[in-house]
């Protein structure tokens, strides 16, 4: 049997404990505003990033990990070539083609966040299952799609190059009662069955601070 290790994960800028669900392939430092991927024992540092609650939305707010990229992108579609910006899901979807995915919508609308100068107390970004790496390799193919949905681009070469990448702590606005999270820039919402954690994400988890 193989044995089973329990690594403590402590913020490298204030020793604070990292916040985090068990699974989670990210752990988030919001006081220090920091992402670290941890993966085969290695250690990446992001940036994280706070975008501010619309007001004047009724019901309780949740964050939700997103990675935004930055993408330099050659395609044959001139309005989908040069820097674009891309958003990737970074939390456990279920069901993405019946429930839909905010990440694509919020790329194909071109949707830009201001990060909030001061964070509001007690907020936190748990739940990050995505790495860097799968979120790179999510924006090519979502690009790729954007673009094939406005001309067909078989056999045609089409490079898409990361230039940055930072996490980011997206709010919707959660109805319980109704079972559904509005993202508001977009007008859109999604049933709350499309994210696997929430349950966790909205109790704060249990095992922050911690790997297995």
């Amino acid at each position: 049997m193989a044995e089973l290790h329990v690594t403590l994960l402590s913020c490298p800028s204030c020793g604070s404990p990292l916040d985090g669900l068990r699974r989670d392939a990210v752990f988030t430092c919001s006081s220090c505003r920091l992402a670290l991927h941890i993966r085969e024992g290695q250690v990446s540092r992001h940036p994280l990033r706070f975008a501010p609650a619309v007001s004047g939305n009724v019901g309780d707010i949740v964050r939700l990990p997103l990675w935004r990229m930055e993408l330099d992108v050659a395609s044959p579609v001139d309005e989908w070539s040069g820097r674009r910006i891309a958003w990737v899901s970074g939390f456990y979807q279920t069901r993405v083609l019946f429930f839909g995915d905010p990440g694509m919508d919020l790329t194909e609308r071109g949707v830009e966040f201001l990060e909030v100068e001061e964070i509001p107390a007690g907020a936190r970004l748990l739940g990050v299952a995505c790495g860097p790496d799968e979120a790179v390799e999510t924006a090519r193919l979502l690009i790729t799609q954007a673009i094939d949905r406005r001309r067909d681009v078989t056999g045609m070469e089409i490079s898409i190059a990361a230039v940055g990448i930072e996490l980011w702590a997206v709010p919707f606005v959660h109805d319980a009662e109704g079972g559904k999270l509005e993202e508001p820039n977009i007008e859109k919402a999604y049933s709350t069955l499309l994210v696997e954690d929430l349950v966790e994400i909205l109790a704060g988890g249990d095992g922050a601070g911690q790997i297995r």
